[in-house]
């Protein structure tokens, strides 16, 4: 049984082809998830005959999108990601990779850690001039 304040993550990375990145990422926030990273021209493997790594005998990239969110929200959103994968063209590879982690912080500024005040003026020094 989850306890009210703990909070349980999972960081889902899904991979997809360059050529579709675009779309996912509208997708993304057509269902409104706003939190996420991407990176592309991502060399990948996903089984011994589909290997994207840019070469001649493995053309092609991915790319590979970070969504960090907690663990009840994880199987309503694969709901929806295998019906955006159902209307591509079946020759798309998209592929996710579901993690467990600890935290999320949005925002150093807002959240609540403490500050080396001694390091604060260092780095002010060094930094802020």
């Amino acid at each position: 049984m989850e306890l009210e304040n703990e909070k349980i993550y999972k960081m889902l990375m899904i991979h997809i082809n360059d050529s579709q990145a675009r779309r996912l990422e509208e997708f993304l926030e057509y269902i409104n998830i706003h939190n996420y990273a991407v990176e592309s021209n991502v060399n990948r493997a996903v089984s011994e005959k589909v290997k994207q790594k840019q070469s001649k005998t493995w053309p092609g990239s991915s790319s590979a999108f970070f969504i960090p969110m907690k663990e009840n929200k994880v199987d309503d959103l694969l709901v929806k990601l295998k019906t955006f994968r159902m209307a591509l063209p079946k020759g798309i590879v998209m592929s996710l990779w579901i993690v467990p982690f600890d935290r999320v912080i949005k925002s150093f500024y807002e959240e609540d850690i403490p500050v080396d005040d001694v390091l604060l003026e260092e780095l002010k020094e060094k930094f802020i001039k």
